[in-house]
C-alpha cells in the first residue's frame, strides 16, 4: 500500500500499482515532462476519489490530464487554433512561445485626444498595409512618418516669418536709404514714441535738419530756415531792387533747383550705364583670355590655382578695362614645375620562336630543312630574319 498526502494533510492508503504491464497505447502521442506529471497527478485522484455518476445530459468533465495531453497533441505556431475545451466549455488559449509567469497583456485603452495623445492615423496604418511592414520596421516607420508630419506643422509658421521678413526686406530696398538714414531714421521714431521729454526733444532737432536739407533740395522757403533766393544772387538783387517780386522769385529759384536735380539723376544714370558696360566688357576679355591660355599653356590648370586668389583683389584695384592686362602680367610670372610627359609605349615584344608553329604539310619546307641542324641561336637569328623580310 502507498500513502498519498493530499492537499488538506490527509493522508490516504492507495492499492499497489502494476507496473509490470505496458498499457501505452503505440498510437499515443508523446507528451513532453510537465503533460507527464499532470497525467500522474490526475491517475492518483482519480483513484483516491469516487466521482458520482454524471446527470444524463451533463456535459463531461475535462481532468487537467486530458488538457495538458491534447495541448501536448497540438501545438502549433497559432495560439488558437486546436486549442481543447477548458473545464467549463469555454475555448483554451494555448501560447506555446509564452514563457511561465507572463502576465497576459491588457487591451491597450483608446487614446484620448482632450489629453494630448496621438490619434490613429488612417494615412500611416494604409501605408504600413501596403508595405506589410511588421514588429520594429513597423514601429520606426511610425516614428518616422510622425516626425515628418510634426516638423511639417513647425515650418509653416516659420514659413510665413520669412515671407514677411522678405516683404520687409523688399520695403527697405524700394527706399534706397542708406544704412545711415535708415538708422537715424528708426531711431528718430524710437524717440518721439519714447515719451521722454529729452528724447522728443532731439527728435524735434533731427526733423527740422531734415527739413532744412529737404527744402534746400527741392527749392522750398522755409520761414528762418531756408531761403531758395538767397542762394541765387541775381534773383535776390532783382528783388532788392524791386524787379522782380518775391513770389516770382521763389518759384523761379525752385524751377531751377528742379531742373539742376534732373540733371543730376540723368548723369548718374549715365555714368551707372558706363560702368556696368565696362564691367561686362571686361568680364567678356577675361573669359576670352582664359580660354586662349588654356589652349595654349600645358600648365594652365596649376598656375590657375595660383592665380585664383588674386583675381578678387585685381577686379576691385584695376578698373574693368584694365583687368585683362593686370591678370595676363601675373600669369606670366607665375612658375610651376612642368608636366612630366608620358612615356611612349613600348613596341609589341615580337613572340618567339618557338610559339610560331609550322604548319605541317606533309612535306618538308625549307625552313624545317634549314633549322635541322642548328643551334639555339642560328635558330633564333634565322627566325628574325625571316620576320624581317
Amino acid at each position: 500500500m502507498d500513502e498519498i498526502e493530499t492537499t488538506d494533510g490527509a493522508v490516504i492508503e492507495t492499492g499497489a500499482t502494476d507496473t509490470g504491464t505496458d498499457t501505452t497505447s503505440a498510437s499515443d502521442a508523446p507528451v513532453d515532462s510537465d503533460a507527464a506529471a499532470l497525467a500522474a497527478f490526475d491517475a492518483g485522484v482519480a483513484e483516491l476519489t469516487t466521482a458520482p455518476a454524471s446527470d444524463e445530459g451533463s456535459a463531461p468533465v475535462t481532468t487537467a490530464a486530458d488538457v495538458a495531453a491534447a495541448a501536448a497533441a497540438a501545438k502549433t505556431d497559432d495560439a488558437t487554433a486546436h486549442a481543447p475545451p477548458a473545464a467549463g466549455g469555454a475555448p483554451l488559449a494555448v501560447d506555446h512561445a509564452k514563457k511561465d509567469g507572463d502576465a497576459a497583456k491588457p487591451a491597450e485603452p483608446a487614446k484620448d485626444p482632450a489629453k494630448g495623445e496621438a490619434q490613429p492615423d488612417p494615412e500611416t496604418d494604409a501605408a504600413v498595409t501596403e508595405l506589410g511592414l511588421k514588429g520594429k520596421a513597423e514601429t520606426r516607420f511610425r516614428e518616422m512618418a510622425s516626425t515628418i508630419k510634426t516638423q511639417a506643422q513647425e515650418l509653416e509658421p516659420l514659413r510665413a516669418a520669412a515671407e514677411r521678413g522678405e516683404q520687409w526686406e523688399k520695403m527697405v530696398l524700394e527706399t534706397r536709404a542708406t544704412p545711415e538714414q535708415f538708422g537715424q531714421s528708426l531711431g528718430y521714431l524710437a524717440y518721439i514714441n519714447s515719451g521722454d521729454p529729452g528724447k522728443m526733444g532731439q527728435a524735434f532737432d533731427f526733423l527740422l535738419g531734415e527739413l532744412q536739407a529737404l527744402g534746400k533740395n527741392i527749392g522750398r522757403e522755409v520761414p528762418g530756415l531756408v531761403d531758395p533766393v538767397a542762394d541765387h544772387q541775381d534773383l535776390a538783387q532783382a528783388v532788392q531792387f524791386g524787379e522782380m517780386t518775391r513770389a516770382a522769385a521763389l518759384e523761379l529759384a525752385q524751377r531751377r533747383v528742379a531742373e539742376q536735380r534732373m540733371r543730376e539723376t540723368q548723369s548718374a544714370t549715365e555714368q551707372k550705364s558706363r560702368q556696368q558696360a565696362e564691367h561686362d566688357k571686361g568680364m567678356q576679355d577675361v573669359a576670352a583670355l582664359s580660354e586662349r591660355l588654356k589652349a595654349t599653356d600645358p600648365a594652365f590648370g596649376e598656375k590657375l590655382k595660383v592665380l585664383a586668389p588674386v583675381l578678387d583683389s585685381i577686379r576691385q584695384s584695376v578698373p574693368p578695362s584694365q583687368w585683362v592686362a593686370k591678370i595676363e602680367d601675373v600669369y606670366q610670372r607665375i612658375q610651376v614645375a612642368a608636366p612630366v610627359a608620358a612615356a611612349p609605349p613600348a613596341p609589341a615584344a615580337r613572340p618567339p620562336v618557338g610559339s610560331m608553329p609550322l604548319r605541317a604539310t606533309g612535306t618538308t619546307t625549307p625552313m624545317q630543312r634549314t633549322l635541322k641542324g642548328a643551334n639555339e641561336m642560328d635558330a633564333f637569328e634565322m627566325g628574325l630574319q625571316s620576320i624581317g623580310r
